[in-house]
C-alpha cells in the first residue's frame, strides 16, 4: 500500500487448458535473469516465485526499473486457459531516503527562512516530496506490469 509497497498482477494467455508446468518454470528463469540485470543481486527462485533484493547502490545493465525498490518478488499461478503474474515491490527504503533528505536537509533550509508563512513552507516541504517521491513510485506502477509483460512474451515465443 502507498507508500510503503505496491501489488500488482498481470494476466497472461487467453487458451484453452491449463499452463505447462515447463512455462512457469521458463518464466522463473526468464525473470530472475531480467531481475539481475536490473540490478537485483540477492535473486531466489522457489516452486512459483522469484524473490529479490536491491543494494542501495548498484548498476543496472537494463533500464533502472527497480531503482525506486528495494526488494520484492514475482509468483506465477496457473489459471484456465492461461496464468497469473502477480508481483510485490517494496519502496521503503526510497521512503526513508527521501524523507529524511527532504525534511531532514532541504527542511532545515527551508524553515530558515524567515519571511516565508508556515503553510507556504509546509507547501514547499510536501511538494518536495511528492516530487522526489511520488513520481518515482507511480513510474515504477506505470513500468512493472510492462516488464513483466515483456519476460512473458519472451518466454512464450522461445
Amino acid at each position: 500500500m502507498f507508500p510503503f509497497s505496491h501489488n500488482g498482477a498481470v494476466s497472461w494467455g487467453e487458451g484453452a487448458g491449463e499452463m505447462p508446468r515447463a512455462f512457469a518454470e521458463t518464466f522463473l528463469v526468464a525473470a530472475a535473469d531480467e531481475l539481475k540485470r536490473a540490478g537485483a543481486k540477492e535473486v531466489f527462485i522457489g516452486e512459483r516465485r522469484v524473490s529479490f533484493k536491491k543494494p542501495l547502490f548498484y548498476y543496472a545493465v537494463t533500464d533502472w526499473i527497480l531503482a525506486p525498490t528495494d526488494k520484492g518478488f514475482i509468483e506465477i499461478a496457473p489459471r484456465p486457459g492461461g496464468a497469473l503474474v502477480t508481483y510485490h515491490l517494496s519502496f521503503l527504503r526510497m521512503l526513508l531516503l527521501v524523507s529524511a533528505v527532504v525534511f531532514g536537509v532541504i527542511g532545515l533550509f527551508i524553515l530558515s527562512a524567515q519571511k516565508m508563512p508556515l503553510t507556504a513552507k509546509v507547501v514547499v516541504l510536501a511538494v518536495a516530496w511528492l516530487w522526489l517521491f511520488g513520481t518515482q513510485y507511480l513510474i515504477t506502477r506505470l513500468r512493472f506490469p510492462r516488464f513483466v509483460r515483456r519476460i512473458l512474451s519472451e518466454v512464450e515465443a522461445r
